[in-house]
């Protein structure tokens, strides 16, 4: 046998060797794919079954997000009819606001509802907060039954709550409600305890004095109580007294027409006897005493006379002449007399001529105390959000913006001073005054301003001196008093930081770069 018949027989030898093997791996794979087919039917099992019983789960979740809508929607209508509850109704100040002084929306004392809770300058109210509440609960018949209700009946208004906000509350369920029944109830005690009839009608178990008549002689306090983003609806007040005091006889009406009289004495309004009883459209303290406010403006300009000056019905936005200009043409400024404590008169001007032909512009006094500007920029933002150019809504936001025109320098202070129109009881210079009511207005829109003003800003801009003697002393002096108000203005800033060595600097710049271009085109 040669050589090439044994390389073909050990060919052959290693084929049939090699056969069964290859049958071997064949059965293996199809038993492999074969497993891999039941694996996938498997999977496809499984993939119904879970896509079946996430289908089932999302239509029981759809479900009682219906229920829960449903049950909602029932209470927030409950609380529309009955309490005059408003979605968002308690704002948030507007950036273009709040840069301008933003410690004047911030509560200094003591904080109520969600977005203040919690830091660390308010923490010492917390404890009388918990005294004024461990108070209101000992005037009820049984203490622990009465908070047990409160709670539940404050957790049901979950979603009208969240509602009132226009901020998104990130608080759970219970700890918003425990927030709503703690501020709530403090505030029933304060109210409670600064009525006669109520505090003499429902009596205190307990033998110490309330906490809450402290709380009332506190302006720092109170006046935390007036600000835009420190309120809870006044509902819960409704609710929490209807929880606590069942018993009590009260008219249907009662229980939202007291305490909203309640509030409005201790935010220092006064109720005139025929005012008892009157339902006000107020979501919270703020809101109720805008309400009351534009209710006694209304209630007072019915019974006035009517102008006898001749009023445009142009909408003009602006006063385009300061009290010293004013002065120069013609027209005697002067206080109006307060008709009511707290009604029109303060905040109304009036424009009249008098015997003499001469026009007169009566402007309530305004007196300047350690709240005022807090009290302003909160009402100011409150306008600000519910005002619009077709309903204007802007008592505070006008009268800011008719100080603003009227005064451009400490002259203007000065005159309004010695009229008796601005009464400071900070004793503030004047040109602290002169900053404090221009920013009192920066970011305010114009367009909001009440007709009422702008319809006699045109009478004021267009009257003209006839005597010219006095008209151009006065304006000499008021422009030179603009002068030195402008190099007191330059002073401040040059002692500001390095703005004088920084101005020095650009100057010796500048006259270098203007020597260097002289000695380029004109060469020696």
């Amino acid at each position: 046998m040669d050589v090439r018949d044994k390389r073909d027989k050990a060919r052959d030898m290693r084929d049939e060797r090699d056969n069964p093997m290859e049958e071997r791996n064949g059965e293996e794979y199809i038993q492999t794919m074969l497993r891999r087919e039941d694996t996938m039917k498997g999977m496809y099992v499984r993939d119904t079954k879970r896509d079946k019983a996430m289908e089932e789960r999302d239509r029981k979740d759809i479900q009682s997000m219906l229920k829960r809508w449903e049950l909602t929607t029932k209470v927030m209508k409950v609380l529309f009819d009955t309490y005059h509850c408003q979605p968002y109704s308690i704002a948030i100040v507007p950036d273009e606001l709040r840069k301008w002084n933003e410690d004047a929306y911030i509560p200094k004392m003591v904080s109520i509802g969600p977005r203040y809770k919690g830091r660390w300058e308010l923490l010492p109210m917390e404890e009388i907060k918990w005294r004024c509440m461990d108070y209101i609960l000992n005037r009820t018949e049984n203490a622990e039954e009465c908070s047990q209700k409160c709670m539940e009946a404050i957790l049901e208004l979950d979603a009208a709550i969240r509602a009132s906000y226009v901020n998104k509350i990130r608080l759970s369920r219970y700890d918003l409600a425990t927030v709503m029944v703690y501020d709530g109830c403090f505030l029933l005690e304060i109210l409670i305890s600064g009525s006669k009839e109520l505090d003499s009608k429902l009596p205190c178990s307990l033998d110490s004095p309330s906490p809450a008549v402290e709380m009332r002689t506190r302006k720092e306090v109170l006046n935390d109580l007036a600000l835009l983003e420190n309120q809870i609806p006044l509902f819960i007040l409704t609710k929490l007294f209807e929880e606590l005091f069942p018993s009590f006889e009260f008219d249907p009406n009662w229980s939202c027409t007291s305490i909203q009289d309640m509030a409005l004495s201790l935010l220092g309004f006064h109720l005139e006897p025929d005012y008892s009883g009157v339902n006000l459209q107020g979501a919270h303290f703020l809101e109720l005493a805008s309400s009351h406010i534009q209710r006694q403006r209304k209630k007072d300009q019915r019974g006035q006379h009517e102008s006898t000056v001749d009023i445009t019905t142009e909408h003009v936005e602006r006063l385009n002449r300061c009290a010293t200009r004013l002065l120069a043409a013609g027209i005697t400024i002067k206080p109006k007399s307060h008709e009511h404590e707290h009604g029109s008169s303060e905040f109304d001007i009036e424009l009249t001529r008098n015997r003499n032909g001469v026009l007169v512009l009566e402007i309530p006094p305004l007196h300047i105390t350690q709240t005022s500007e807090a009290k302003w920029r909160n009402f100011i933002a409150w306008e600000l959000k519910r005002s619009s150019k077709e309903r204007p809504c802007s008592t505070f936001t006008s009268s800011a913006l008719l100080f603003h025109d009227l005064i451009c320098c400490a002259s203007d202070v000065q005159l309004l001073k010695d009229r008796g129109v601005i009464e400071d009881h900070l004793k503030k210079s004047n040109r602290d005054l002169v900053n404090f009511f221009h920013s009192l207005t920066k970011g305010v829109d114009r367009g909001i301003i009440d007709p009422k003003y702008s319809n006699k800003f045109d009478a004021l801009n267009t009257n003209s001196a006839t005597n010219c003697a006095t008209k151009i002393p006065i304006l000499v002096l008021h422009y030179f008093c603009r002068f030195l108000d402008w190099i007191y203005s330059l002073h401040k800033f040059l002692r500001r930081g390095y703005n004088f060595a920084a101005i020095i600097v650009t100057l010796l710049t500048a006259v270098q770069a203007a020597y260097a271009i002289l000695a380029y085109h004109y060469p020696k």
